[in-house]
């Protein structure tokens, strides 16, 4: 079943951050399969996530 909403954001980030056990990743990697808006909001949590892991490693966070 196809709806409008994302599935649940806060399981999504976990995904992107690598955050779940082998079980849950398939799960989500299997709805990610026919979801472009799940799979877009994931790859926006892992280009944030990268942003803010450099920003912080290169002292840049106060610029934030």
């Amino acid at each position: 079943m196809k709806s409008n909403a994302l599935p649940d954001e806060e399981i999504l980030t976990a995904y992107a951050l690598g955050e779940l056990d082998a079980y849950e990743a398939k799960e989500v990697e299997h709805l990610l399969h026919g979801d472009p808006d799940a799979r877009a909001f994931v790859a926006q949590t892992r280009e944030l996530a990268a942003q803010l892991t450099s920003a912080l490693s290169t002292g840049e966070a106060d610029l934030l």
